[in-house]
């Protein structure tokens, strides 16, 4: 069974800080952290892709095997922590 906490990576854009978050998420007891991708960065205008940087996932599965936790990662369109434009469905 998994107890996971959640981390925004592009919240802290400093890969080498990320093994000492998913320590310290080890250390409270949980052994999985949510990560979404956020879409607006990924993907800042049609037709590009960017992965580099805190953009990079390879760095937080990296972190992730050292701490010793899973990465249940959650792509997608939309972020709830994002502002939402209301789109009139009537």
């Amino acid at each position: 069974m998994n107890s996971s906490g959640e981390f925004h990576t592009f919240r802290l854009p400093v890969p080498s800080l990320w093994l000492d978050i998913l320590q310290k998420v080890k250390a409270v007891g949980l052994n999985a952290v949510s990560v979404y991708t956020h879409m607006g960065l990924i993907n800042p205008a049609p037709g590009v892709v960017d992965f580099d940087g805190f953009r990079a996932l390879q760095p937080l599965f990296d972190a992730a095997k050292q701490a010793g936790i899973w990465i249940v990662l959650r792509p997608g369109m939309l972020t709830w922590h994002q502002p939402i434009v209301p789109i009139n469905l009537s």
